[in-house]
């Protein structure tokens, strides 16, 4: 969703349009409302530039916690094709997302999502769901992760209660084998698509994870060697809606 948009443009440039027609694009005002954002199938490739007016740039509803099915309708303008980045006008951009339908994707990718897409639904049965930090509008998170400890001589590790860790792995069956090899594939397959996806961004978290002697996600004792997949200590998800 881009946030609280009820006017803008939706701009479809040529592939190599030089910057200054993004900067200098007419659109970009009050008055032209917005555009139907399910292009053809074919424009999907363009490069799609879509304005936020500074009037639409703060919270609509400041009154709501947990932000409204009525308030996403009538303020926010919904974005489902392609790549967007978020970004604030010549700053740094702070989110980038990708939506890929299942039809395009070839066997071997899809297979790979189902995998990892089984792997995390056999998590949420024994990972503690994430506190609330903030107004999600909905649904359930969880997070996968090694954490800080806060004892003082403990600079990371695994917590659980003892009792509940014991029927957790009663009831999974646990076998530690099969276990690392999951959390490993999936681990590794994350980590591929992100390569893919941010390289960069890649690439910094690898250097923050090892710089800093962190426990990969994929690490099931810690210490343990990096692979060239590991990149970070957590992962934070959700079914909600899938």
């Amino acid at each position: 969703m881009a946030p609280f948009v009820a006017s803008g443009s939706l701009t479809v440039l040529p592939p190599h349009a030089p910057v200054s027609a993004v900067e200098e694009d007419p659109h970009n005002n009050e008055e032209v409302m917005d555009q139907d954002d399910n292009q053809p199938e074919e424009d999907t490739q363009k490069p799609h530039f879509y304005y936020v007016p500074p009037s639409r740039q703060d919270n609509p509803r400041k009154d709501e916690l947990i932000t409204s099915q009525e308030t996403l309708d009538e303020h926010y303008h919904r974005l489902s094709f392609g790549t967007c980045i978020i970004a604030p006008r010549n700053q740094v951009a702070f989110c980038k997302v990708q939506w890929i339908p299942f039809d395009s994707m070839s066997p071997a990718e899809l297979t790979g999502w189902e995998k990892n897409v089984f792997h995390l639904l056999k998590r949420c049965e024994h990972v503690n769901p994430v506190k609330k930090n903030g107004a999600p509008t909905d649904g359930m998170m969880w997070a996968n992760r090694w954490r800080k400890s806060s004892d003082l001589d403990q600079s990371v590790g695994r917590f659980c209660l003892v009792g509940k860790m014991k029927n957790a792995m009663k009831r999974a069956q646990y076998n530690p084998v099969s276990e690392a090899a999951g959390i490993q594939e999936a681990s590794d397959f994350i980590s591929l698509q992100l390569q893919k996806f941010a390289p960069g961004v890649f690439e910094s978290c690898r250097q923050l994870l090892i710089n800093s002697r962190f426990p990969s996600m994929a690490h099931m004792e810690y210490p343990s060697p990096y692979t060239k997949n590991d990149f970070t200590s957590f992962l934070t998800f959700t079914m909600h809606n899938f």
